[in-house]
Parts: structure tokens; C-alpha cells; sequence
């Protein structure tokens, strides 16, 4: 197993998760993913504790990650939000406080710095 950092990717756009697997992957992390849908990320996550998360907050149809940062915190698993919303305009944003927020689109560069920065300042890491 390698002892890169895993990350998680939860994106309904096919397109838009593979694009940030491969920027993910060349900033030096292993990537879980990407998944589609709430329900194959916590398929998933049955099998596979990545070290963090990145979660699209709208999955599309009304379908939120909410499950899954759920799940995230009850496991003391480190997540981010990417979404067009604002940081407060959300109910389940606002329900995941704790979570970092990005809104998209966003530089690559500047996930994977905001990655490292929640990373480091995660106890279990």
C-alpha cells in the first residue's frame, strides 16, 4: 500500500472528478475514486478509510453528499466541500461547520494546498 495520503472524490460530473483525480494525483496524493454518486462513495467506504475527503455538496436531482459527511464524521474523517454555494447558504453546509468549503471552480493548485492544510491540522494524521 502506498503511503501517499488517500483522498476521497464524491463529483457527479464524470468529467469535473476525473479532472481532479488527475490534478490530485499529481500533487503527490492517491485517490478513492471518483465516484458519481453518495452511494458508491459509502459503498466504499465500507471497504477503504481514506485519510480525507473532497465532496461536491449538489450531486444533482435534489441528491446531496450529506450521507456521506455523515459518515465522514462520525468516523473522524477529515472532509472538504466543493460547491458553487456560498460557505453559509446551505443547510448542509451549515449542519458540517467544521468542514472546510471551497467554491468551484477552483484552482487545483489551491485544493491540494487546502488539502495539506486540513491534513496536517487533523490529530489522526
Amino acid at each position: 500500500m502506498s503511503d501517499r495520503f488517500r483522498i476521497l472524490v464524491l463529483e457527479d460530473e464524470a468529467i469535473v472528478g476525473m479532472d481532479l483525480a488527475c490534478s490530485l494525483e499529481e500533487s503527490g496524493f492517491a485517490v478513492l475514486g471518483p465516484f458519481t454518486t453518495a452511494e458508491k462513495a459509502l459503498d466504499a467506504l465500507q471497504s477503504t478509510r481514506p485519510d480525507m475527503a473532497l465532496l461536491d455538496l449538489n450531486l444533482g436531482q435534489g441528491r446531496t453528499s450529506e450521507a456521506v459527511a455523515r459518515h465522514l464524521t462520525t468516523h473522524d474523517i477529515p472532509f472538504m466541500f466543493l460547491t458553487g454555494y456560498g460557505a453559509s447558504s446551505h443547510p448542509v453546509i451549515e449542519a458540517f461547520a467544521h468542514a472546510d468549503c471551497v467554491c468551484k471552480p477552483a484552482d487545483p493548485d489551491q485544493i491540494a494546498q487546502r488539502i495539506s492544510q486540513v491534513l496536517q491540522a487533523h490529530p489522526a494524521n
